[in-house]
């Protein structure tokens, strides 16, 4: 373990100096990294900017002259392909409408090869939610929090939780937002699964199966960034709240609802003492990502 562990650093302290020396080249020919949104880099002075990740390059560009200038800049250096069309992008398929000015994420077959992967069997029924519907005592003077009293898991199905967790992530990040607060809450207790846990889990994969090819679609806007915030009160183990983001650009008069640029769906590390704590809390996380 320890030779695969010490393997790995220097697999990732070589991609780290790879990506640096990259960065650095490309400071040379005028391309400056933006001040705080990590991965964006723009020209000095021409009208060309473009995300990097770590060798992954998504460009935009006006005159065929400024790309050809960062296609020298990088080709004194490096071997590379360009895809003029940009139909893929970190695992993200891309397909562009300039005359609609929108663009179509998605990662057709990626459920469906990690479906594979956990050898998940399809649910009896369709499974229309990410997680199951805790229902409060409505009425009720005291909201208490549900307690987990099932039985601890063995290492073989707490490393299996932490599979589909690591699996699904990316996927929900880029394109269905709509699984984020169930992985939350299974990451949280993932350590220290239950079979409760375990149970959430298949939950969830029932609902990857029910929609397996999710697309976000994005439409050219006035770029004004709109957020709108929520909490969910108590519904987090040890009596916390959850708090929930979407932000999206959309026109000045709001009239445009569009794809996510972030949704936020963490649970607040504090105790709230009321839904209007919980409110407030929400609202300060979502006003710290909003910065960048």
């Amino acid at each position: 373990y320890a030779q695969v562990n010490k393997a790995w650093y220097r697999l990732k302290q070589a991609g780290k100096i790879a990506h640096d020396d990259l960065v650095e080249r490309l400071s040379e020919a005028g391309y400056t990294k933006a001040p705080l949104v990590e991965g964006y880099f723009r020209h000095n002075t021409r009208n060309i900017d473009f995300t990097l990740v770590v060798d992954d390059f998504l460009i935009k560009y006006t005159r065929e002259d400024d790309l050809q200038h960062l296609r020298d800049a990088i080709g004194k250096y490096y071997t590379f392909k360009v895809d003029t069309e940009a139909k893929q992008y970190v695992g993200i398929h891309l397909t562009w409408d300039y005359i609609d000015r929108t663009v179509r994420m998605s990662m057709d077959g990626y459920i469906e090869q990690a479906l594979l992967e956990f050898e998940h069997s399809p649910p009896s029924k369709p499974h229309y939610a990410p997680s199951r519907y805790m229902m409060p005592q409505f009425g009720a003077s005291v909201q208490y929090v549900h307690v987990d009293t099932t039985a601890i898991l063995g290492t073989d199905k707490i490393n299996f939780i932490q599979k589909v967790v690591g699996k699904l992530l990316y996927y929900a990040r880029a394109v269905d937002p709509t699984m984020l607060h169930a992985i939350n809450d299974i990451a949280l207790q993932a350590s220290k699964g239950t079979e409760a846990t375990l149970d959430a889990v298949m939950y969830l994969l029932n609902y990857a199966h029910t929609n397996p090819n999710s697309e976000v679609i994005y439409r050219a806007s006035d770029m004004i960034l709109h957020v709108d915030s929520d909490a969910a009160y108590l519904v987090a183990p040890e009596a916390r709240s959850r708090a929930g983001g979407y932000q999206y650009l959309s026109n000045a008069d709001g009239s445009l609802f569009n794809g996510p640029v972030l949704v936020l769906a963490k649970v607040i590390k504090n105790v709230m003492a009321s839904a209007t704590e919980a409110e407030l809390a929400a609202l300060f996380m979502n006003g710290q990502e909003a910065v960048a």
